[in-house]
């Protein structure tokens, strides 16, 4: 009984998911922890202090690894979905060597499912031409053909494109604008924090000018003293420099992804729905065909032949354009998919290939909440520094201006370039802080380009794929077969007077 209490948990059975519990777990997100689940309504808060050494004393103690901002990265149902068929993403530099093994495996398993669905449109095509080539038959139609099936698929079909369209216009271009205003925010944000920068160095370097030019002018004890204003100054002015060099170019980079992003324009966004417009132009063809036949009682000869000429020279290569669209934009998709599996890593390994390792070290700071951010590094010791220099400016700068009547002006105009850098100082911290940076990075990357950009797509080749290669050439059938039937139809009810005639049998001439 004792060894049974140690530690014989052999009743202890592994949990096995069901496959319902697997098929619905891709599309499921993760389940709440329990303190998650208690406080729905918790929201971190943001404090602020009104007074000036307050406020360095909060921004100081910010950056010194609160990493609470980051969230757990969920992939979408979309991207779940297609990610079963995706290859693994290439590492950069492998995407630079294009003609490495791994660029080269990912590019052909990316066009591989491509070229499965063009195969699968060419198919349909060449049976719409084999089925427009074919004679009506000799047999006679007694019974008028119904329309109804017909009218159904063609009903199904116009619903589908038509919920096509309204699902990718309501996604997929909401996705990109979302997108280009985060990047636009960013954009704006970045090159505030730059021009503060620039700020803070041109008050430190006028704080510079005033206290060089009053040193000469004193000697004695009051000397000692500006030279120590002037090595935290400097000390000062070093750190301001160090953060205008590490944040150079950045604002540039950021400049370049949004003009790539602006050339997706509303256009080209436009253009993606050609596909199923041309479903739509060839569906409302057969649809008046068939109509106008049955409306008219017509003999539908002409019909027939217009169907079967229509079925060359439209319906055909139509279907091959849907399914050579549909197949392109599945290959992009696959391209995506693998991508967003991995988001924040892909992403990082990219901006370190490309952008540099400052660029990298900011974007692992705020990406994946590792490591030290240097833009924020250099302002903490900036601020370290300025409280120094203020502090010694309080204790000694009355007495320093006693000492020596040249050296007021320049502790005076120390003093208000210190109170005058707060404000810089406060914004750039602001805009370059975790709470503003990484909401603009999940807005774009996860909820936007891997989220909601991934779903319209994901949406558009699904219906683009059911319409243009399943409907269309269905319908295209139905519309052949009806016609051919209706033409015999009409042939034998004009000549059973013939046949009741006794003059022969009934003989119908071929298509």
């Amino acid at each position: 009984m004792v060894g049974s209490m140690v530690g014989n948990y052999s009743w202890v059975e592994p949990y096995l998911e069901s496959p319902w519990v697997k098929v619905m777990g891709i599309f499921a997100p993760s389940f709440p922890a329990p303190d998650a689940a208690a406080d729905v309504s918790a929201k971190p808060s943001i404090t602020s202090s009104q007074h000036a050494q307050e406020a360095r004393a909060a921004m100081d103690g910010s950056m010194l690894g609160n990493f609470s901002w980051v969230e757990p990265y969920l992939e979408s149902p979309w991207v779940k979905a297609m990610g079963i068929f995706a290859p693994s993403f290439p590492a950069p530099d492998a995407a630079t060597d294009t003609s490495s093994e791994a660029f080269r495996h990912f590019v052909a398993a990316c066009a591989g499912g491509a070229a499965l669905l063009a195969v699968t449109s060419v198919l349909a095509a060449v049976g719409v031409l084999l089925r427009s080539c074919c004679c009506s038959g000799r047999r006679l139609q007694l019974e008028a053909p119904s329309v109804k099936p017909l009218i159904c698929m063609a009903f199904m079909t116009f619903t589908l494109t038509f919920a096509g369209m309204f699902v990718y216009l309501l996604v997929g271009h909401k996705g990109v604008s979302l997108t280009m205003d985060a990047v636009t925010h960013a954009v704006s944000d970045v090159t505030s924090a730059a021009e503060q920068g620039r700020m803070l160095s041109a008050l430190g370097a006028g704080a510079s000018v005033a206290l060089n030019s009053s040193i000469p002018k004193c000697q004695g004890s009051a000397r000692p003293f500006l030279q120590q204003f002037q090595r935290q100054l400097e000390s000062y002015i070093e750190c301001v420099d160090q953060y205008n060099s590490d944040m150079e170019g950045i604002p540039e980079q950021l400049r370049d992804l949004q003009t790539s992003l602006g050339e997706m324009s509303d256009r080209e966004m436009y253009s993606l729905l050609a596909p199923l417009v041309l479903v739509l132009l060839c569906c409302l063809a057969i649809v008046l065909a068939v109509c106008a036949t049955r409306s008219t009682r017509g003999s539908g000869r002409c019909s027939n032949c217009c169907i079967h000429s229509l079925g060359l020279v439209l319906f055909a290569p139509a279907i091959v354009i849907v399914g050579g669209a549909t197949a392109l934009e599945f290959g992009f998709g696959l391209a995506s998919a693998s991508f967003c599996k991995d988001a924040d890593s892909n992403a990082l390994a990219y901006i370190q290939h490309f952008a540099g390792n400052t660029s990298y070290n900011v974007s692992h700071y705020y990406i994946s909440g590792v490591g030290t951010n240097p833009l924020l590094d250099q302002l903490h010791e900036a601020n370290e520094t300025a409280l120094k220099l203020e502090s010694v400016l309080n204790q000694f700068g009355s007495q320093t201006a006693m000492l020596c009547s040249d050296a007021g002006p320049a502790v005076t105009n120390i003093s208000a370039a210190l109170e005058a850098a707060q404000a810089p100082l406060n914004q750039v911290h602001h805009l370059l802080s975790p709470a503003n940076v990484y909401p603009l990075y999940k807005e774009a990357v996860h909820d936007d380009a891997c989220s909601t950009l991934v779903s319209g797509l994901a949406w558009l080749v699904l219906i683009q794929y059911v319409v243009g290669i399943v409907c269309l050439p269905a319908l295209a059938y139905m519309a052949d077969k009806f016609l051919d039937e209706w033409v015999r139809y009409q042939a034998s009810s004009a000549s059973r007077g013939l046949l009741r005639t006794g003059s022969g049998s009934l003989q119908l001439a071929s298509c």
